[in-house]
This record gives C-alpha cells, sequence and structure tokens, in this order.
C-alpha cells in the first residue's frame, strides 16, 4: 500500500523521488505509516458517549469522537 500512495503522490506532484537526493525509502515508509496511525486515531468515527450525538464538550459539538475518546470513555456510557 505504501508504495502505491507514494506513486500516486510522485504523479501527482509530477516529481520523482528516486531522482531526489534526500530520498530514503525506508524513513518515507516509516513516515507513511506513523502518518496512517495519526489519521486513524484523529478520525471522527464514532457517536459520542457522553452526549449520545446531540453535541457537547467532549466532541465539540460534533456529536462524534475518535476512536481513542471512545476508548477512554467509560465502559458505562458506550
Amino acid at each position: 500500500m505504501f508504495l502505491s500512495k507514494l506513486t500516486e503522490i510522485q504523479k501527482f506532484l509530477g516529481v520523482s523521488m528516486q531522482d531526489n537526493p534526500h530520498y530514503d525509502r525506508a524513513s518515507m515508509k516509516q513516515a507513511w505509516q506513523q502518518m496512517e496511525q495519526v489519521a486513524k486515531l484523529a478520525r471522527l468515527d464514532r457517536a459520542c458517549p457522553y452526549c449520545g450525538g446531540r453535541g457537547c464538550e467532549a466532541c465539540k459539538g460534533t456529536g462524534f469522537v475518535s476512536e481513542s475518546v471512545w476508548k477512554m470513555a467509560p465502559k458505562d456510557l458506550k
């Protein structure tokens, strides 16, 4: 997946990373994996357990929370 996404980005930008003297495939792959982890944690994909989706301070009025917020909520609210 990493290489296909990197290729898509290269095509979009019109550049070839292999021509870049600062290109390090292992570092790029590690950075990509870290970005995927951050994106997963930040994604709002659960109804807020504190307000039931009505909007509150915990969900910043959106009614949704990230997976990390959901996991930290008390079991009796889920």
